[in-house]
């Protein structure tokens, strides 16, 4: 029975948008599927169950990877306007179609969110329209 089910799952997760990941257990299976349910938060969900689970005593009760530091940290720094973010954002494409864990993090896009509560300037004309950054 349980390999009907995973062969099911293998042949409908390409088609669904995820997985409950309250089903999940102790099957090694069920690690890949985890990855599956827990895609964007999975790095934080494993951080948090270190810090709440030091000694793993909820080992099975759904498979999370050990939490992981960062292995590759870029930072882009240039004048304005020569196209940081875009860089950014094809970099930040190619790692994750290849596979791996990435995301980008903009110092200048935090300043420029605290500058918009004090101002009340329009944010996504600030982060997106040049002449209006200018």
């Amino acid at each position: 029975m349980k390999a009907f089910v995973y062969r099911v799952i293998d042949e409908l997760l390409p088609l669904s948008r995820g997985i409950y990941g309250a089903d999940l257990g102790r099957n090694p299976r069920d690690v890949g599927l985890a990855h599956e349910a827990f895609r964007p938060n999975l790095p934080s969900l494993a951080r948090l169950k270190k810090g709440f689970d030091p000694h793993n005593v909820l080992a099975h009760t759904c498979p999370l990877p050990e939490a992981t530091v960062p292995k590759l940290i870029l930072l882009i720094t240039g004048k304005s306007g020569v196209g940081k973010d875009h860089c950014a954002a094809v970099w930040l494409s190619v790692l994750t179609d290849a596979g791996h864990l990435a995301s980008v993090a903009s110092i200048s896009d935090a300043t420029k969110r605290e500058y918009v509560t004090v101002v009340g300037a329009d944010l996504q004309l600030l982060l997106h329209v040049r002449a209006y950054k200018e």
